[in-house]
């Protein structure tokens, strides 16, 4: 291997030693090796073998037995040197080839050959020679002690001891600090057999660094190992425990004056800066070995107390707060011991005498020697480093959790958590808060979690005291009151403050308070964000009371009056400023009672106010903070909820006055508070009576199809109101009178724009009030809204809906077709038809009862009157398009006079056919609706369903009747309708006949059909002969000979025409009295 080569391998340091140690410019070479080299011919010949020796390394050796054969050959090649050499040829190159001998995985007995080279050599150059190239030979010994065995170790002591540690200082001082990094490994073992020699050489080392008037070298070196060498740590340690001077004062450690005087040893070790000092015990402090750690605070305690000059005037503040940060880091193992040497270096030794009292009973007393110490030394510092460590901005949460864990432990100490938790409770919630805006909620939680332990530790009244403090602010319209209010508000979401003294003192007190500062301050000062939030907290508050705590005896106040009203606030400010003493329970200012009172005076106050504002969104958050008062508190009558229910009826009555409307959000809260001060009987009846015009009023104005998105709400409104007033029919009366005033106002031109209006409204309260019936949700969608699901409740609101109904179906036959369009068009696709339906046929089932008892019972003109206006409606619903009406009807059940149930088509031809045989009082009006209804039925879709009823009979009767009495109106309807009845009728007689045939049939291949199949008439030849009705002959004839009918021969002889064809077969033996009859008539 050629020298050059040799000459550009690296010196390798030891782990954390920084780089090679320099070596003195004025010492660098002996001699000039070139100019030897030329004039000596044995020393060229000298190193010409140390060469060879050196070349059969070529690669590394593979067997630690190569290792061994290599440095016998170099330790030959060495030896071989001529007399007086003053150094060795290929330094560089040995050197290197020797460190790699020492390589820590090579077995112990390479180890030792190395050393025997490395001792060799020492041994047989000179000193100078060795401090000129002590940079060289260094680094490969350096890390020897921390792996040497113990056959190693014995011939390494001796080359350190005799060779190197006995150079002059000036040589060793480059290389100071790789020499205790050396040395320091051997006395990590107190007990190990070699330490006091080990111990021996560190001391002796200091010897030559350190006299007087030094310059503290040899300390700054030592600081410096322990700052960057985690493994150099315990040794380190032992050799302080022994040989660091004390920098506490010559005077008693526990005395609060300290005279600034120091040992010249601890002068020294800080020279020419103690900043060295406190980062070696920052460095140890915050080692990840416990026993480093508490080595290291025992040193602070013993040697650099809190109260040393060397912390309190010497170093740099920031070096200080540096310490106690270091320091307070070790309370997050959670170690006993650990925390015990922590607290005696904070808060000074205990208190020696034994009569001095414990924390317990000394927490409030200002007289503890500990107490003071700490303020006097610690608290500065200690304030400082927490702050520093909340005020950080810190990205992950372990490093946000940490102070509050910190904050946690320190609380175990009362003379430190006094005066800790007032400086730094808020500011943590604040650190916290700030950091929940900007980090994500898995973060905020894992952060949270410590900060709740902290939360629970924090005594109650300081905890709200500290609160209080916050809200005082809260009246101005500035940021920062909204900001206050937010801290506290999310402070209420995220922290638990459900304790026992706060539910029954603290949070009812701050409730109150908070609402007064709002409800004292004129609307212009606050802005509207502010009082959104300070009702937001209100509510949250008022949540978490419950009704208990407005129920409890007042024992804190049995012995002093309660303050008044105004002074209310005074007292609670009192009561806050106040301190209180740790084992005494708070005494509450004011009595719950009067308190309760107070909320709800404050509250319908400032309800007032936002009504009278018209500032919905904080109407609606008063509302709601009433409600839920007043079903916590027993409430006696109060002149401010007499003052809102007066606002309520002057709002409303403007509105109607300026015919306005006020913004829906207050129409709700005014519903919703008449609700809660009915419930509290603090509003009666009959003033709830009286505001429920202009209230209903109001409602409808929302109803409108323009509002689309407030219907369900208005109708549930609607509802609510009626809830509140049964069994009275203030809301029927109210929906009734709003159709009749629209129908009454027309515009210029005389359409009823208004009424339209109304009844759409009407359609929209149906929709969302009434389900359809068991058949009719099957065939129309209903609306989306949750209806009345309750069979008592259902009732009502038909009760209530019924009359404005029968108003709306009016129009159907009372007004012009362009009014009644709309109606039209809503029944033709209403789900709830069936029920419209039920209100009409128990109507009309009602009327025919009552004209059956006699006119004793009622009025029989008005109930004639009554029965053909309905059946009048009911035809015009008939009629309003489609099958759908007449398919709802038909699967409409009522029930029969027998107790069975039948459809309500047949119900309804069975009322018309009951009118028309004169089974009811007599009114030609009302026959006449009869026959118009018939007449529909029997030209419906579902006219086959009627044929069992023999309407043709009762209809041949009537006719007779009528012609007897020469009724010429009924006369021509009859005629009219007689022909449509028998048609129907002969239908179903021989759509019988087909299907009696069809079961008789031999053929098995198809099914009988279970539908009634419609005739045809193509099938009439399939019916033999049918028989003509038993009286429709004879009414022939006497309708023929009447005088009545010699008005209308056209219409007999069209009804003949219609007749005869029909019973072509059967009428053949009657043609002679019918000819006779007709011929009399002719002649006459």
């Amino acid at each position: 291997m050629s020298l050059d080569a040799a000459g550009a391998v690296r010196s390798a340091s030891p782990a954390s030693s920084g780089r090679s140690s320099p070596v003195p410019r004025s010492r660098r070479a002996v001699e000039d090796v070139t100019g030897l080299y030329k004039a000596d011919k044995s020393l060229r010949r000298y190193a010409a073998l140390i060469e060879r020796a050196l070349s059969t390394w070529e690669t590394s050796p593979q067997e630690w037995a190569d290792y061994i054969a290599f440095l016998g050959r170099l330790l030959k090649a060495i030896q071989s040197q001529p007399k007086e050499t003053p150094f060795l040829p290929h330094t560089a190159t040995v050197t290197s080839k020797l460190a790699q001998c020492l390589n820590p995985a090579l077995p112990s007995g390479v180890h030792q050959k190395a050393i025997e080279v490395y001792a060799y050599i020492s041994a047989t150059f000179s000193h100078e020679y060795l401090s000129a190239h002590l940079h060289e030979y260094l680094p490969g010994l350096a890390s020897v002690f921390s792996f040497a065995s113990l056959s190693v170790r014995p011939a390494l002591y001796p080359l350190f001891e005799d060779h190197i540690l006995a150079l002059p200082s000036l040589d060793l001082r480059p290389a100071l600090k790789s020499l205790l990094l050396a040395l320091l490994p051997a006395i990590e073992e107190e007990t190990s057999e070699d330490f006091d020699r080990a111990y021996g050489n560190v001391d002796s080392l200091e010897r030559k660094f350190t006299h007087y008037g030094s310059d503290g070298y040899f300390w700054q070196c030592f600081f410096l190992c322990v700052i960057t060498s985690p493994s150099r740590r315990q040794g380190a340690l032992n050799y302080m425990v022994r040989k660091l001077p004390r920098f506490a004062s010559k005077s008693q450690d526990d005395s609060v004056d300290v005279p600034d005087e120091i040992s010249a040893e601890a002068e020294a070790a800080t020279s020419p800066e103690p900043g060295l000092l406190v980062r070696c015990f920052v460095a140890g402090l915050s080692d990840a070995q416990m026993l480093v750690q508490r080595g290291f605070l025992d040193l602070l305690v013993t040697h650099l107390p809190i109260h040393s000059p060397i912390l309190q005037s010497k170093a740099e503040k920031v070096d200080l707060e540096r310490l106690v940060s270091a320091a307070l880091l070790v309370l997050l193992r959670r170690d006993m011991s650990l925390n015990k040497r922590l607290w005696t270096w904070l808060l000074g030794p205990e208190p020696k005498d034994e009569n001095v009292t414990d924390h317990s009973s000394a927490a409030g007393s200002e007289a503890s020697p500990q107490a003071k110490y700490f303020q006097a030394f610690s608290w500065a510092a200690l304030k400082n480093s927490v702050s520093a460590m909340f005020e950080t901005d810190v990205q992950r949460p372990a490093d946000l959790a940490r102070p509050f864990r910190i904050c946690l432990s320190l609380m175990d100490r009362w003379e430190i958590s006094q005066i800790l938790v007032p400086e730094f409770f808020m500011r943590s919630l604040h650190c916290l808060h700030a950091y929940s805006a900007r980090a994500s909620s898995a973060q905020v939680s894992e952060v949270l979690r410590s900060a709740n332990l902290f939360f629970d530790g924090v005594e109650a009244h300081l905890m709200w005291a500290t609160f209080f403090e916050l809200l005082q602010g809260t009246g101005d319209s500035s940021s920062d009151a909204l900001s206050r209010l937010g801290l506290f508000e999310w402070v209420l979401e995220h922290f638990s403050v459900k304790d026992e003294e706060m539910l029954t003192t603290h949070i009812p007190l701050c409730t109150f308070y908070l609402l007064d500062i709002i409800t004292g301050r004129q609307s212009s000062v606050q802005s509207e964000a502010v009082r959104q939030a300070a009702l937001r907290i209100s509510a949250r508050l008022l949540n978490l009371l419950p009704s208990r705590v407005f129920k409890l005896p007042d024992l804190a106040n049995d012995d002093r009056s309660s303050p008044a009203g105004g002074q209310m606030r005074a007292a609670i400010e009192e009561h806050y400023r106040t301190p209180q003493s740790t084992n005494s329970k708070a005494r509450a200012p004011c009595r719950s009672s009067d308190v309760g009172r107070g909320l709800l005076a404050r509250i319908a106050q400032l309800t007032s106010a936002f009504l009278r504002e018209q500032d919905v969104v904080c109407l609606d958050m008063s509302a709601h903070l009433l409600s839920s008062a007043l079903s916590k508190i027993q409430a006696p009558f109060l002149t401010e909820i007499q003052q809102l229910i007066d606002t309520i009826d002057s709002e409303l009555h403007s509105s109607d006055k300026q015919q306005s409307g006020l913004p829906f959000s207050a129409i709700t809260c005014i519903v919703s508070l008449c609700t809660s001060l009915l419930g509290k009987s603090l509003i009666t009846l009959q003033d709830l009576q009286n505001l429920e015009p202009r209230i209903t009023a109001q409602i409808l104005l929302f109803v409108s199809p323009l509002r689309s998105k407030y219907h369900v709400e208005a109708t549930r409104l609607i509802w609510q109101l009626d809830d509140l007033l049964a069994p009275s029919d203030a809301i029927k009366v109210s929906l009734v009178g709003n159709l009749r005033s629209a129908n009454t106002s027309r515009d210029n031109k005389g359409n009823a724009s208004g009424h339209d209006s109304a009844v759409k409204r009407f359609a929209i309260i149906w929709a969302h009030s009434v389900p359809s019936g068991p058949h009719g949700a099957t065939s129309r969608r209903g609306s989306a809204t949750p209806t009345a699901s309750d069979p008592a409740r259902l009732a009502r609101r038909l009760d209530v809906l019924s009359e404005p109904l029968l108003l709306v179906l009016d129009t159907l036959i009372g007004a012009a077709p362009s009014e009644a369009d709309f109606v039209k068009h809503w029944l033709s696709g209403i789900a709830g038809l069936d029920r419209v339906f039920t209100i009409l046929l128990r109507r009309i089932e009602g009327l025919m009862l009552v004209s059956k008892r006699g006119p004793e019972l009622r009025d029989e003109l008005q109930c004639l009157r009554e029965t053909t206006y309905l059946l009048e409606i009911v035809r015009g619903v008939l009629c309003a398009g489609g099958e759908w009406p007449w398919n709802c009807l038909t699967m409409l059940e009522m029930e029969s006079r027998s107790g069975e149930g039948e459809s309500g088509a047949v119900f309804v031809a069975k009322c018309a056919s009951d009118i028309l045989s004169h089974r009811t009082s007599h009114s030609l009006d009302l026959e006449e609706s009869a026959l118009r209804l018939l007449n529909s039925f029997l030209n419906s879709p579902i006219r086959h369903d009627l044929g069992d009823l023999d309407l043709e009979a009762c209809l041949i009767e009537r006719l007779l009747i009528a012609v007897e009495q020469q009724q010429d109106a009924l006369h021509v309807h009859l005629l009219q309708l007689i022909p449509t009845a028998i048609k129907l009728r002969l239908d179903m007689q021989k759509s019988d006949m087909v299907d009696d045939r069809n079961i008789r049939s031999p053929s098995g291949s198809k099914q009988p059909s279970t539908v009634r199949p419609k005739p045809e008439s193509s099938q009439t030849n399939l019916a033999p002969s049918l028989l003509p009705p038993p009286l429709l002959l004879q009414c022939v004839r006497v309708g023929l000979t009447s005088k009545a009918a010699h008005f209308h021969y056209d219409q007999w002889l069209e009804f003949l025409n219609k007749i005869l064809p029909t019973f072509a077969d059967s009428i053949f033996a009657s043609l002679l009295p019918l000819v006779e009859s007709l011929c009399g008539a002719i002649g006459q």
